[in-house]
């Protein structure tokens, strides 16, 4: 008869077969992945047995900015420290922060993020490892960041980059309960601008909209980052003044009004000039969203 024999597997081919089974693990975590939050859990379930050279971070950037996506578990703290000069990453390559080694995430030449490892030798495998996991992580950054880019732009008003009426109310509402379990005080202003509708029928309804972007335009530049700017109707407003109390949203009220009235529109070389009515209501304890309104 014919005999066989089984061929010997290295221990070398071993780790290869795990290498791989372990990347296309990642892969399958990241393909079911579309916002950030999948991202990173991805991250954390799978890179730190992927990059067993120590324990890796990764800071990710998004329209929105630098976040950290997954820190240290051997160095708390070094991807919030690295998120500092992630910026720099659009200029460089690979350098050497404190302990690790900061690699940069690109897609078609864009920055998507840094990851950080241990500045340690590691085995040719897990060279190749790396590579292959950071092209697949930066692949979905990039799609987590054009996803958010969608949802935001769905979320947000073209004219005045307010949040739309529905999403503005439901960060307002998730904001106020956050309030609520923080013993925090809140504040909301309303306004709404003064004879709007006169400048629609006077000037028509491209002036109209050239007043709103004006109004967009000062809300950013008089307001808080953490302040939640709403769209509320045609020309009523509201924000969400988080850890401010009635005087301090009087004050921030009365800034948005003196700025209003002191920068008129410019169309067709005239000037059109912009009052508005404010209200403001402190929250408390028990009130809902809809009885600040």
């Amino acid at each position: 008869g014919v005999q066989t024999c089984a061929l010997p597997i290295s221990r070398l081919s071993l780790d290869r077969m795990e290498a791989l089974t372990r990347l296309v693990a990642f892969g399958h975590a990241l393909g079911r992945s579309l916002e950030w939050d999948g991202v990173a859990a991805a991250a954390a379930a799978h890179l730190p047995t992927l990059i067993r050279c120590g324990s890796p971070w990764v800071v990710a950037v998004s329209p929105s900015g630098l976040s950290v996506l997954l820190d240290s578990v051997s160095n708390p703290g070094a991807a919030l420290a690295a998120a500092a000069d992630a910026a720099e990453m659009h200029e460089r390559g690979a350098y050497v922060r404190g302990r690790d080694v900061c690699l940069p995430l690109r897609v078609d030449g864009a920055l998507v993020g840094v990851i950080g490892l241990p500045n340690s030798d590691i085995s040719e495998i897990q060279t190749s490892l790396v590579h292959e996991a950071m092209g697949l992580l930066a692949g979905a950054m990039r799609n987590a960041a054009r996803f958010e880019q969608v949802a935001e732009a769905s979320a947000r008003d073209p004219l005045t980059t307010c949040f739309t009426r529905r999403h503005g109310l439901d960060v307002i509402d998730a904001e106020l309960r956050r309030s609520r379990r923080a013993q925090q005080r809140a504040t909301l202003v309303m306004f709404d601008l003064d004879g709007f509708k006169r400048v629609n029928d006077d000037h028509g309804h491209l002036c109209g909209d050239r007043v709103l972007a004006g109004i967009g335009q000062s809300m950013a530049h008089v307001l808080r980052v953490s302040d939640i700017k709403v769209r509320y109707g045609g020309d009523e407003f509201l924000v969400f003044l988080p850890d401010t109390l009635a005087a301090g949203a009087r004050h921030v009220a009365d800034t948005l009004r003196q700025t209003f009235e002191a920068t008129p529109t410019l169309w067709h070389e005239r000037a059109i000039l912009i009052t508005a009515s404010f209200g403001i209501a402190e929250t408390t304890a028990v009130e809902s969203l809809e009885a600040l309104v």
